[in-house]
């Protein structure tokens, strides 16, 4: 039994037991776990020490289904086919990863949907106010509506599977 001042401590003092251990023959590091009650708190600590004295580290973290992105991005489509395209269940579906759309793609359709308060049928028709909002840009007429095409070509391919999968589930 050891007491340790802090968790830090405590690990540095597990990982130079455990690197002795292994270094004089009683064990293999397979042969090692480390236990504890609440591993969620303190696992990148763990993994840190571990790491720094060169003991391989495998931890192993229960997800529920709903965390995986494949289930988010299902119940995000259910979400949208059910009740419209609604901000949030928007750019959670988007958000999965799972769409084949940049960060940035999203960024800029983010933006655009916020400032002009886009919301459910509004998803369907053309966009066409300015993507750069109400005041006077130093941009020019022709980047602007450059902006403003790849925000519609952008909205038709993130609507075009949403609208397929909507009909077929009968929505």
């Amino acid at each position: 039994v050891f007491g340790a001042k802090n968790i830090s401590d405590e690990l540095n003092f597990m990982a130079c037991k455990i690197k002795n251990d292994v270094f004089n023959k009683k064990y293999k590091y397979s042969d090692i776990a480390v236990l504890c009650p609440d591993a969620d708190s303190i696992r990148h600590m763990a993994t840190a020490v571990f790491e720094k004295h060169g003991i391989p580290v495998f931890s192993d973290t229960k997800k529920t289904l709903m965390s995986t992105q494949l289930c988010a991005f299902v119940t995000t489509a259910l979400d949208i086919a059910n009740g419209g395209f609604e901000y949030e269940s928007m750019f959670a579906f988007l958000k999965t990863g799972l769409c084949g759309i940049s960060f940035d793609r999203i960024s800029m359709l983010e933006n655009y949907v916020r400032m002009w308060k886009i919301r459910g049928k509004s998803w369907e028709g053309e966009w066409t106010k300015n993507p750069n909002g109400l005041y006077e840009s130093r941009e020019s007429a022709e980047k602007t509506a450059q902006k403003l095409e790849i925000l519609n070509s952008l909205r038709k391919r993130v609507i075009a599977p949403i609208e397929k999968f909507e009909s077929g589930i009968g929505g």
